[in-house]
């Protein structure tokens, strides 16, 4: 065989030899540099999704994604309340007319969050006199805000609400056995009467914002997922407490209260309406670590 090449060779002309070993010179080097760039240049990412509100409030909604760091163990830290409210700069944000769907694309492998607002004040920055529109991509009812893994593939389901707490009325709200006031620039609840009638006034005054707190705070904040709460604190407030039946009695009346306001009682994200069981969930919020068998109780309690 190396005969028959040889003698191919002599038979062409140098300058056809020539030309053909710089033409594979060439195509080798190229092959070598596309190789070289799918080594540096790996596949970009598209995240997307849909900003849902439905409120009086207008304006328009800033959507900000954010790039997530890892941690020692390779996991993606999640973002702080401080990060979120200013802290860290977003890695992009867009600006959408109205409530839809929104669009990142051309991102590099990794984990990701997001955030959005509706800016009511038009500074661009998460608002809170008044609270503005606020959301997150959730992994689950009720869950912070989550890591979106981008390593091995795009994600188009990220999609978030908006809400806004409901703000104390103006001027002074009262009802027989309770009023609301504003003192000094701050809301203040005053109640007097029967464990009964100071429920009941409780609930009718400020009906929504015991929504709102359990909602944000023993939800959102403290137990980070409508099914932890169910499956887990709801059963320990019920057999794990021995009320008096002049608290429950009170708590009771508060239920009646926030009907008889005309409350919105609805509690999306557990699917059902606000009850006992969350108002008890509110006043011992602060148990939470005793409701897990495996962890150190708590060193204090609401119950003395």
């Amino acid at each position: 065989m190396l005969r028959m090449f040889f003698k191919f060779i002599r038979v062409r002309p140098r300058k056809t030899i020539l030309t053909a070993f710089l033409f594979s010179g060439v195509i080798f080097f190229t092959f070598l540099l596309f190789i070289s760039a799918q080594e540096q240049s790996p596949t970009k990412r598209n995240l997307s999704g849909r900003v849902d509100y439905q409120g009086p409030v207008k304006g328009k909604i800033i959507v900000r994604l954010y790039k997530l760091n890892l941690n020692p163990q390779g996991k993606p830290r999640l973002l702080t309340k401080g990060e979120i409210y200013g802290e860290q700069a977003p890695l992009q944000s867009l600006v959408l007319p109205q409530p839809g769907g929104y669009s990142f694309s051309q991102l590099k492998p990794g984990y990701y969050s997001v955030i959005a607002f509706l800016d009511e004040d038009k500074n661009r920055e998460i608002g809170f006199n008044p609270p503005e529109p606020l959301g997150w991509y959730a992994a689950e009812a009720a869950g912070r805000w989550a890591a979106i893994d981008l390593r091995k593939a795009d994600f188009n389901q990220a999609d978030l609400v908006l809400r806004q707490p409901v703000p104390f009325p103006r001027p002074e709200k009262k009802i027989a056995h309770g009023a609301l006031r504003w003192l000094k620039g701050l809301p203040v609840l005053h109640l007097w009467g029967t464990a009964e009638e100071r429920g009941f006034a409780h609930g009718y005054l400020i009906g929504p914002q015991i929504i709102d707190f359990f909602e944000y705070y023993v939800l959102e904040d403290s137990w980070r997922s409508a099914r932890r709460y169910e499956e887990i604190f709801v059963p320990f407030l019920k057999k794990n407490f021995n009320y008096p039946a002049e608290y429950l009695r009170e708590c009771q009346a508060v239920i009646k209260g926030m009907r008889a306001a005309g409350t919105d009682m609805r509690v999306k994200s557990l699917g059902r309406e606000f009850g006992l069981s969350e108002l008890l969930a509110i006043n011992a919020y602060i148990e939470r670590r005793a409701a897990f068998p495996v962890k150190e109780p708590a060193g204090c309690t609401q119950f003395a």
